[in-house]
């Protein structure tokens, strides 16, 4: 299985514009990316969309499960 990579993966995740809209939510806040809703809980950051609730415990897990499924 071929997997295919992120350009960001190589530019680092601090060029990666859905990084760093990730990255600047404060406690409270909450962003719409494509067709998620991410909110930073103050615990986790929450992904919702019609398919999906999730939470992770980092930014880096979010970026990846958001990233993943664009």
């Amino acid at each position: 299985m071929v997997e295919q990579t992120n350009l960001f993966e190589f530019l680092g995740l601090k060029n990666d514009p859905v990084f760093n809209l990730i990255e600047k939510l404060r406690e409270g806040d909450k962003i719409q990316i494509d067709s998620f809703c991410i909110r930073n809980n103050g615990k986790l950051y929450e992904v919702e969309s019609d398919e999906y609730h999730e939470g992770f415990p980092t930014k880096e897990r979010c970026y990846t499960f958001v990233c993943a499924n664009l």
